[in-house]
């Protein structure tokens, strides 16, 4: 007859050594689809980038400067002297950040890309970007909030100033 503790030690032996399978098999799992991920993020980027500055060929990623916005993700200098910039914000009403990519050229906005939107209600994620194209740091702040959905087309429209302000900053106020 077996003792009680010797079950007790079999089963803590049996348990351990499943979970340690188990993340075996999910290291080796990670180890192969990390990077096909990786890639994936990279595309979108890319595909973001492009869709903000559709004439420009290529993107060097440019440092933030010390004080840029907390919403500024990374900012991007095309290739035609455009920039792009990637920002992720959050409405006081937002279940998750909202992306957008914001393409400036020559002081004004060339394309506002809406990269993701964690909302159930749409404040116009095909429209709303739209009207911020030509607009410039002294008009862009006329363009009216969306009713119903005010807190995210007000941060909406923060986000396209954090975009203006970490340009300068890059540039020193000199036009792009």
């Amino acid at each position: 007859m077996k003792k009680p503790m010797d079950v007790k030690v079999k089963s803590i032996i049996v348990l351990t050594v499943i979970c340690l399978v188990v993340t075996a098999l999910l290291a080796v799992t990670n180890y192969f689809t990390e990077p096909v991920i990786e890639a994936g993020r990279q595309q979108k980027v890319q595909d973001s980038l492009k869709a903000a500055i559709p004439d420009a060929e290529s993107f060097e990623e440019l440092g933030l400067p010390a004080n840029a916005p907390g919403s500024v993700v990374a900012v991007y200098r095309a290739d035609n002297g455009g920039y792009a910039v990637v920002l992720a914000v959050r409405s006081s009403y937002s279940s998750g950040d909202m992306g957008i990519t914001v393409g400036i050229k020559d002081g004004a906005v060339v394309n506002a890309v809406l990269t993701s939107y964690f909302e159930s209600k749409d404040f116009g994620q095909d429209t709303y970007p739209a009207e911020f194209i030509g607009r410039t740091e002294n008009d862009y702040a006329e363009i009216d909030d969306v009713g119903g959905v005010t807190y995210s087309s007000r941060v909406f429209k923060g986000a396209v100033g954090d975009a203006f302000t970490v340009v300068e900053m890059i540039t020193g106020g000199e036009s792009e």
